[in-house]
């Protein structure tokens, strides 16, 4: 029996599967969880109106044409630290709050899941959380631009 699990900092196990939650579109203010080295040039200064319960919340650069490489091999890093054997991407979607370009938000999430898929390879778990919606457009570009 097998079993899957995500969290921010996963353990190995040989009966689970253990994704790692890192975040991609938004900032949550200081919290260490939602803290990764080198992050500091993407955090930006707009809010991105989660509920109050979660604390200041800021959106992130991931418009921003470094930012797939820079998550990719944040990616890379902690997937070795913690052995992992994935990535869960949560709000994988285009209905991101305030003004924004839904096509905009597409091409970044093909970008970000690109690079992830470049630099770990295809035995690496990718999960995407669309919250409700119907998307399949990630996966099947990314294994169609291989």
């Amino acid at each position: 029996m097998y079993g899957l699990y995500w969290t921010a900092r996963p353990r190995s196990s040989s009966t689970n599967f253990a994704l790692m939650e890192i975040y991609w579109n938004y900032h949550y203010i200081g919290k260490p969880w939602s803290t990764y080295p080198g992050q500091e040039p993407f955090i930006t200064n707009k809010k991105w109106n989660h509920d109050d319960e979660y604390g200041k919340t800021v959106w992130l650069g991931y418009f921003d044409p470094r930012f797939p490489n820079y998550f990719s091999n944040i990616t890379y890093q902690r997937s070795k630290k913690f052995g992992a054997d994935g990535l869960m991407i949560d709000w994988w979607h285009n209905n991101h709050p305030g003004d924004v370009d839904k096509s905009s938000v597409a091409r970044a999430r093909h970008s970000v899941a690109a690079a992830v898929r470049e630099k770990m390879g295809d035995e690496f778990i990718i999960l995407e959380n669309v919250n409700w919606r119907k998307d399949k457009s990630t996966g099947k570009s990314e294994v169609s631009k291989r």
